[in-house]
């Protein structure tokens, strides 16, 4: 039987891409979810001669399908245009391609550079394709034709293919609103919380994180902790007195409960109540008393239970995280915490020289295996994942405020070795540092 509802869906994806294409003069290409995992045409239809290169091989290929497919996903999450950095640094937006509730695939377009190709910026792109065995030569020529947009011009490009896109396909824009909703909610959790505690020095801030498959600053997404791992240093975070480095850690578990619960009420009350439950188990477990945390525990529910819709659900939050943050903080135990904090001060004062756990021990006077064991199990981090996140919170304020190049970098933070420096940063922060750079001043330009 002949399919007129192929034939119409066929008809609007070559609509789609024509438009956009001669309206912008840039790319625009379609990917359908039921052709996920059979073979492609390897780039024949990419005008970008750039683009077209990457993909004549078929390893350059798997990686563009799989990081456009998955920014499909994110696009159809956030229920609106996702702009990311492909694996060949080149900037491409995503657009969910729908029919009513039905997701069929990703339509994505751009692929321009936002900046010039410097010589750190190609010895950068060096690096991510030199697998591929291509003709370097014939890399770069073909990369100095790729089309340079400004950031301000972006999110135009961006809207113009997600309208071309909704027009063409009739999506069930209702759904897509829901999604984009749910996103706003944990982007503005941050504002709606702080409201409730501006006046307060103290007062808890939810902060969103870095979209770029970037790891909040502390936990990269794609291979964060799990959540007691998490809880265990958000107590020891506490403890130290790192109020910002325990928000943040706490942002992120807070953030998750928000946002994957889909704003029903009971449910995300539950998640609150099972999560303060599990912190107090852990807090109890370091020697917080146990009076101290029933109290709260006590008066914790029964104004939960009061609770009857999001607003009052933000300000519990508030109330009862920084009243849990100051039990444990004023409940731990003086003479040990004494000793790590000598050594969190060393480790931050002396984090740009080359620093070993005998170091350390020699410098506080304990022996290196009892001092290892002390601040793995007070603080939930060794002794070099603490000094590790102070170095690269050194990196970012350098790449941030200063024009030196990496290996300056690498070195005031505390590394002899800029590709080492360079493949850390990228473990723990989800980009390269040039990426990085590149992120913060395009952000700053725009604001």
């Amino acid at each position: 039987m002949h399919n007129c509802s192929s034939d119409y869906n066929g008809y609007a994806f070559h609509r789609i891409v024509d438009f956009y294409t001669i309206i912008t003069d840039l790319d625009c290409e379609l990917f359908l979810e039921s052709a996920k995992n059979t073979p492609h045409n390897a780039g024949e239809n990419v005008r970008n001669p750039f683009c077209r290169l990457i993909r004549s091989v078929p390893d350059g290929e798997l990686r563009c399908r799989y990081q456009i497919y998955k920014a499909g996903r994110q696009a159809l999450d956030l229920g609106e245009p996702y702009v990311f950095i492909c694996h060949a640094g080149l900037l491409e937006w995503a657009v969910p391609l729908m029919r009513g509730r039905d997701y069929l695939g990703v339509v994505v377009g751009g692929r321009v550079r936002l900046w010039d190709a410097d010589k750190g910026f190609k010895e950068e792109l060096r690096s991510r394709i030199h697998d591929l065995n291509l003709d370097w030569t014939a890399i770069q020529q073909s990369f100095d034709l790729v089309a340079h947009l400004k950031p301000d011009r972006v999110h135009t490009a961006a809207q113009l293919l997600f309208n071309i896109t909704c027009y063409q396909m009739e999506p069930d824009l209702s759904l897509l609103q829901r999604q984009k909703k749910l996103w706003n909610k944990r982007s503005h959790l941050a504002e709606e919380l702080s409201k409730q505690k501006k006046a307060q020095s103290q007062g808890l801030s939810i902060k969103t994180h870095l979209h770029f498959k970037k790891k909040g600053s502390k936990i990269n997404r794609d291979n964060k902790p799990n959540i007691e791992q998490m809880e265990k240093q958000l107590i020891g975070r506490i403890r130290m007195g790192e109020i910002s480095d325990a928000k943040e850690i706490l942002n992120q578990i807070l953030g998750d409960i928000f946002l994957n619960e889909n704003q029903e009420l009971n449910v995300v009350k539950a998640r609150l109540l099972e999560l303060l439950t599990s912190v107090g188990r852990i807090a109890v477990q370091k020697h917080t008393p146990g009076e101290d945390l029933f109290e709260l525990y006590q008066d914790a529910v029964q104004k939960l239970q009061q609770i009857t819709d999001m607003e009052g659900l933000y300000s519990w939050t508030v109330e009862i995280f920084d009243r849990l943050m100051n039990t444990i903080y004023y409940s731990r135990d003086q003479s040990k915490f004494s000793i790590v904090e000598q050594v969190a001060d060393y480790l931050k004062k002396h984090y740009t020289e080359d620093i070993n756990i005998n170091n350390v021990a020699e410098a506080v006077h304990y022996s290196p295996y009892y001092l290892s064991r002390l601040f793995k199990e007070e603080i939930g981090l060794t002794i070099i994942e603490y000094l590790t996140e102070i170095r690269l919170a050194a990196a970012r304020n350098l790449l941030e405020n200063t024009e030196l190049n990496l290996h300056q970098i690498a070195l005031r933070s505390g590394y002899q070795d800029q590709s080492y420096f360079s493949r850390l940063f990228k473990k723990h922060i989800g980009i390269t540092p040039n990426e990085y750079r590149r992120w913060w001043r395009t952000k700053h330009k725009q604001n």
